[in-house]
């Protein structure tokens, strides 16, 4: 008598291969969504995935047993995607001062792991079945719980952009002859001058000088009003503090406090079209807008440089066996000099414009030296540099965009038929945990019906008070000048007021 039994392919197929090769890639994007858009995973997705499948025919090769070779290849995945997790938790760690985890120790110690347990699930006797059967569930339900954090947010974002679509209204707005293209330009992690001349150098007097030739008012007390990036947007793109951004769930949304802010909604409706460019940071870029910009053909980025860190391959980095792979500085300098570029052009579009350019410089990575030369340099290496070490760096990043930034300004200028507003900030100053460097920025405004609203130490909230007032009739109070040092963006009010003790 023959008894058919039911194949179960879940104790068969080793599919915890494939989720375990994936899993590091999604946990990475899951922890920096922020920062990053989630169509950065595709291509370490497939490569890990692809890695996966090599290693597990590489093991069979040897085993000719697919669930054992399954096994090999898992832990041999695992060895490759935590080394660099461990190699920095523990890297710091001394005994009689003398550093006991090296490459050398660790590379020796996973050589000892990987081989004895390729040995021991080839030639072992184990409940292949079982054990298959437990880690293709456990990797799965390590794969979706990342997924889930991804998706989420995904969602959300697909219903805020069809909440966001702006229907054609049946008649257009009024648009007036005369009114002027709104410019904001924020040069991330620019510094108000006193505190760059004392703490990187860098004597920006002849750069504001020139603004302040051009007709700018220099604001040479201005303090942000948050330490970071989405909260300092948030605040001045709504002309409001944070509290007064909350949602129902008592935090911020603040994709779409920067994407569908007031001040935009203000500018559309009295028939502005909006202009925005790639930053790199993915809570900046403002896609669904009239004119995006954005270098063609992306050369990969700091995700997959972030990846790889994580990897046995950074050893193979630091002891100098392979190069450093981190092509983010090409996109960052990409993406800055399209920028840079677009922005002469755009007198040239027809009707007002309201312009978000967020240049993520002098903010790192440190790319460019005074004379715009370009630094081919991974953010690894930056990120290891003490402040000192930096601040050379920052002082010739700095040099460089602010010579550009007073061409553009000099072209837009020269080519607006209506003279623009424009306003160049810094979203907070340099990257220090000093608050009291942190917090002064960079304020300059070119109002060309004159300067009655703006005062020494105003702050970011309040720009688009004091242009919104003088140019389009509003009656908006100012508000408070508070500047507020926080570091995480998940509890933006858990912060210390800093203090102004800049007296002009």
């Amino acid at each position: 008598m023959t008894v058919n039994k039911k194949v179960s392919y879940w104790n068969i197929l080793p599919l915890h291969v494939l989720f375990a090769a994936m899993y590091p890639a999604l946990a990475l994007l899951a922890f920096n969504l922020t920062e990053v858009t989630p169509q950065v995973v595709i291509r370490p997705l497939w490569v890990s995935a692809a890695m996966g499948l090599a290693t597990l025919i590489l093991a069979w090769i040897v085993t000719r047993e697919w669930r054992r070779a399954g096994l090999v290849a898992t832990l041999f995945i695992a060895l490759f995607f935590s080394y660099g997790h461990l190699y920095h938790a523990l890297d710091e760690i001394q005994l009689g001062g003398v550093f006991i985890f090296r490459h050398r120790t660790m590379l020796v110690l996973w050589a000892a792991l990987g081989a004895w347990g390729g040995w021991a699930f080839w030639k072992k006797p184990l409940p292949l079945a079982t054990i298959t059967s437990a880690l293709n569930l456990a990797t799965l339900a390590l794969v979706i719980m990342p997924l889930v954090q991804v998706g989420a947010p995904v969602v959300g974002d697909a219903f805020a952009s069809a909440r966001e679509t702006r229907p054609e209204a049946a008649t257009p707005p009024e648009v007036r002859g005369d009114a002027p293209d709104v410019y904001y330009i924020i040069l991330d992690a620019h510094g108000r001058a006193d505190v760059l001349s004392q703490h990187t150098g860098y004597d920006s007097s002849t750069f504001l000088n020139s603004l302040k030739e051009m007709g700018f008012y220099v604001a040479d007390c201005s303090q942000t009003n948050y330490s970071l990036t989405l909260l300092s947007l948030s605040s001045s793109l709504n002309y409001s503090h944070l509290e007064e951004l909350t949602n129902d769930a008592g935090g911020v949304d603040f994709q779409s406090a920067i994407a569908d802010s007031a001040l935009r909604r203000f500018l559309e409706r009295r028939g502005y079209e909006t202009v925005a460019f790639a930053s790199g940071f993915r809570m900046t870029e403002i896609k669904n807008v009239d004119y995006y910009f954005e270098p063609g053909s992306p050369k990969g980025g700091e995700f997959e440089a972030q990846l790889l860190d994580t990897t046995l391959w950074s050893a193979f980095v630091d002891i100098g066996i392979t190069p450093a792979f981190d092509v983010s500085a090409e996109n960052y300098r990409d993406r800055t000099l399209l920028t840079l570029a677009t922005l002469k052009d755009l007198p040239d579009l027809a009707g007002p414009q309201f312009v978000f350019a967020h240049i993520v410089s002098p903010h790192p990575p440190y790319i460019f030296d005074a004379q715009g030369n370009f630094h081919d340099v991974a953010f690894k290496e930056q990120d290891e540099l003490a402040p000192l070490e930096m601040a050379p760096l920052y002082r010739a990043q700095a040099e460089f965009i602010d010579a550009q930034i007073l061409e553009v300004v000099r072209v837009i200028l020269e080519k607006s038929d209506v003279p623009p507003i424009i306003i160049i900030q810094g979203d907070h100053g340099p990257l220090v945990k000093d608050r009291f460097i942190r917090a002064p920025i960079l304020n300059a405004y070119y109002l060309p019906n004159g300067q009655d609203g703006l005062y020494p130490s105003i702050s970011p909230v309040n720009s688009f008070r004091v242009v919104l007032n003088d140019y389009f009739g509003q009656n908006l109070p100012m508000l408070e000048d508070l500047s507020r040092f926080s570091s995480d963006y998940r509890d933006p009010f858990d912060y210390r007021v800093v203090e102004n003790s800049c007296v002009k």
